[in-house]
């Protein structure tokens, strides 16, 4: 099974310099390649164009592209959670290849429940093969 991409928006519940906000984003790289499964995680290019050019070469700001084993999506996961408990004050949009989105804030019950619900979808299909 190829890797399947897993869309991780790193974003400042408060103002934050981007720099800040960059400096978290790389952190949480650092630690999400330390997963097993994981087989890369590169900056997501911007859908805006760089002033004088025609191609989008921009980054978004606290944008990961994480591009994953489909049965290790859950201890990327759990990186991702423990990485916002330990850095209050952000959040995490996770974008599976389906187009589900879940946004994970805090020790949110809601964002958990559907996380849950998500994560048991991906591993009844990888079951399926």
């Amino acid at each position: 099974m190829e890797p399947q991409p897993l869309i991780v928006r790193l974003e400042s519940i408060d103002p934050v310099e981007t720099e800040a906000l960059a400096e978290n984003a790389r952190r949480l790289r650092d630690e999400i390649l330390q997963v097993e499964g994981v087989v890369g995680a590169e900056p997501v290019p911007s859908t805006e164009t760089a002033a004088g050019t025609r191609s989008p070469t921009l980054l978004q700001d606290g944008a990961l592209a994480i591009s994953i084993y489909i049965w290790l999506v859950r201890p990327a996961i759990a990186v991702i959670r423990d990485f916002l408990r330990r850095n209050a004050g952000n959040r995490a949009q996770l974008e599976f290849p389906n187009g589900q989105k879940v946004t994970i804030e805090g020790h949110s019950e809601e964002s958990a429940e559907r996380l849950v619900a998500i994560l048991k979808e991906y591993e009844d299909r990888a079951d399926r093969g």
